[in-house]
């Protein structure tokens, strides 16, 4: 089975608890030319999952194909918390993001009902280990661990599982500053009094970090193994915030996973630069990997969580908004640290004032 090449990093998800049933729809698989755009389509409509299956074996009189005309040809299938819709409501929907895409392009589209164990069984199929930088891989359900660190994977709607540009380049500026830190993070803060806007009164002493769309808790639970390692003058604390209650459910079961619950907490939030304004605390470190156009808006909040000294991690950046993007979190009293492309996607890091942390470029920023 060949899968997308964002197999589990579906865009804006789909609340559901992570118990529900599936929808997986299955469609003729589109000219070269068109399957880019349908594929976003499909992750901006809730897709955790868009993938290139063969076509159903023969079955039935002179060994007719269930989906007829289709037999000699691989087919897209997209899977979809069931949610409240029939199969055929979701069969339909599907069909019109097709046909909007694919103009002039014909069906069938069949939508089955699956369970969340035959979720799980596909996903976990199209998962790889990865190794994102020296002594960190990311790794699938049930593998041994081949790291010095070694995050191991569980299957979920959230999006992150490595396999995303926007994800690896998180990773790797964690990694980058773990090495930095050579295991104590407080070394990539900053001491002093804390300046930054106004909002709930952080956690004395402790270095915060702040997981922004954390989707399947990714970010956050390789941040406390590789950053977590208790500190008797400074102790770690992370907060995953996400919008989708399926989601959490996957992040708090990641953190569970990899032993790191004591460091990582998980909260459903639907966050807006007013609610980061109000009711979330600063951080030294926050980070944020969403679609541009929903990073965009929050990027002057989000400066405002970070303490002075701290760093500010974006991605989540078409190649289209860099620019944008770049000058806002770099702009005063913020220095841009690093910014890296990668297949079409950037990431940004900025610092709030001086920081010890000496971080790569990645590939020619441009």
């Amino acid at each position: 089975m060949t899968t997308s090449s964002d197999h589990g990093e579906g865009g804006p998800r789909r609340e559901g608890e992570p118990g529900s049933p599936w929808h997986e729809v299955r469609m003729p698989l589109p000219p070269d030319h068109a399957r880019p755009l349908l594929v976003d389509a499909l992750r901006r409509a809730g897709a955790a999952l868009v993938e290139t299956t063969p076509a159903p074996a023969p079955s039935g009189p002179g060994g007719a194909s269930p989906l007829q005309g289709q037999a000699e040809s691989p087919t897209l299938s997209a899977w979809f918390p069931a949610g409240a819709a029939s199969t055929h409501q979701q069969a339909r929907r599907v069909e019109g993001l097709f046909r909007a895409s694919v103009p002039g392009a014909r069906g069938p589209f069949r939508c089955t009902l699956r369970s969340r164990a035959d979720w799980e069984d596909r996903w976990n199929l199209g998962v790889e280990r990865i190794q994102v930088a020296p002594g960190l891989e990311i790794r699938p359900p049930g593998t041994p661990t081949m790291a010095a660190t070694s995050l191991e994977l569980v299957a979920g709607p959230g999006f992150g599982t490595a396999s995303h540009p926007t994800t690896r380049g998180c990773l790797q500026v964690l990694a980058e500053l773990a090495a930095a830190a050579d295991g104590d993070p407080g070394s990539s803060g900053a001491g002093g009094e804390d300046t930054s806007s106004p909002g709930p009164a952080p956690t004395s002493g402790a270095f915060r970090i702040l997981d922004v769309g954390s989707g399947s808790g990714i970010l956050s639970v390789a941040a406390a193994l590789l950053l977590g390692r208790p500190v008797p003058s400074r102790p770690v604390s992370i907060l995953g915030l996400e919008t989708d209650e399926g989601a959490v459910e996957q992040a708090r079961r990641l953190a569970e996973r990899n032993g790191v619950t004591d460091v990582v907490r998980f909260r459903r939030l639907h966050v807006t630069p007013r609610v980061l304004d109000a009711r979330v605390e600063n951080a030294d470190l926050v980070v944020c990997n969403l679609e541009g156009p929903l990073l965009l808006p929050l990027v002057p909040a989000l400066r405002r969580r970070v303490r002075p000294g701290g760093l500010l991690v974006l991605s989540g950046i078409p190649d289209e908004l860099a620019a944008t993007i770049r000058d806002q979190a770099g702009a005063d009293p913020f220095l841009e640290m690093s910014a890296r492309p990668s297949s079409g996607w950037w990431t940004v890091v900025a610092s709030r004032g001086s920081s010890t942390v000496s971080l790569g470029t990645g590939a020619d920023t441009g």
